[in-house]
């Protein structure tokens, strides 16, 4: 039913593409049967991946019975790694919000043309009046947060969205219905650390941030509805050749060069692997979601259990 995967291939990404273009790429909406699973087994016991995706199409219904059924038959769910902000005192979260909405926009009432390179604003303005013409509020924001605003803008032009937050509640739907322990791969760490580091960011990163994206944009969206197209539909031969590039991971991966925050991320990826391996150890069937990017990369998770001596299918076989 599931099976054997290659490795996505590195393809160049088009220079760029026209209007026209990105009207062909508009995904359809509607019933779609969603991602393949990917299979991962040790003697008689199996851990099915579920792979998640950002963008996904607007709009869409899924068709979940499939995954529905592995759930139902699962003695676990393996939750993906993840670093949570916590807050240790209830009564400062409307303080930290406001923090962060404050932390959001340039100081001094300065807009983005007042720290951007003359030709870098003009690329900038020009990709806004494309996408988010009406969003001139964006003009206030940080480089870094301005770059995130635009890409959320430009993807719904084409059709998506990046609420992929609605396929993991239909998952948490599914899981709870059928009762699955649930075996959380998560760390937790300060919400203050995050604010140290969101206002310890320098400028210079913030605008190198904000160009990877307008290049992504120009150069990846039609790559984007293909690839939330080859996942809607479940074209698994697709999904392992296309590209994956992690553009807001581009921009965040600035946090986890600092040697606190990449330990965090180290010790989330370890903690994951060793659930997995003891779930294949223990666990007659396993349910796991992942993003899709660490399922088909040479170094995701996949790769990096697939070295520790388990056997994987893919779709693709």
């Amino acid at each position: 039913m599931v099976p054997v995967a290659q490795h996505a291939q590195e393809r160049p990404l088009q220079n760029q593409i026209t209007d026209q273009q990105i009207i062909e790429e508009v995904v359809v909406t509607g019933v779609r049967p969603g991602p393949p699973l990917w299979k991962v087994t040790h003697n008689n016991h199996v851990l099915w991946l579920f792979g998640t995706l950002s963008p996904i199409p607007k709009r869409m219904e899924w068709d979940s019975a499939a995954v529905e059924y592995i759930i139902s038959e699962a003695d676990s769910y393996l939750a993906p790694p993840g670093v949570h902000a916590s807050i240790s005192n209830p009564f400062k979260a409307l303080g930290y919000l406001r923090r962060y909405n404050k932390a959001k926009k340039l100081p001094n009432k300065r807009i983005l043309a007042d720290v951007l390179s003359p030709d870098l604003n003009s690329e900038f303005e020009r990709i806004r009046t494309k996408y988010a013409r009406r969003s001139k509020a964006i003009r206030k924001l940080r480089p870094f947060f301005a770059a995130e605003k635009l890409l959320e803008e430009a993807t719904q032009t084409v059709g998506l969205t990046d609420d992929s937050a609605r396929i993991e509640r239909t998952l948490d739907k599914l899981i709870n219905r059928h009762d699955v322990a649930v075996i959380e791969s998560a760390i937790e760490a300060p919400l203050v650390d995050f604010f140290v580091v969101l206002e310890s960011l320098s400028l210079q990163t913030e605008i190198a941030c904000l160009k990877t994206t307008l290049n992504s944009i120009e150069q990846d969206l039609s790559a984007a509805a293909k690839r939330a197209n080859a996942w809607a539909d479940g074209d698994a031969s697709a999904l392992a050749a296309l590209d994956y590039p992690d553009v807001e991971g581009s921009c965040t991966k600035v946090i986890f060069e600092r040697p606190q925050a990449a330990a965090l991320q180290t010790r989330v990826e370890t903690l994951w692997l060793d659930h997995a391996e003891a779930a294949l150890q223990q666990q007659s069937i396993t349910f796991a979601d992942l993003p899709m990017g660490e399922l088909v990369h040479p170094d995701g998770l996949l790769a990096r259990l697939r070295a520790r001596g388990y056997s994987v299918s893919t779709p693709s076989s």
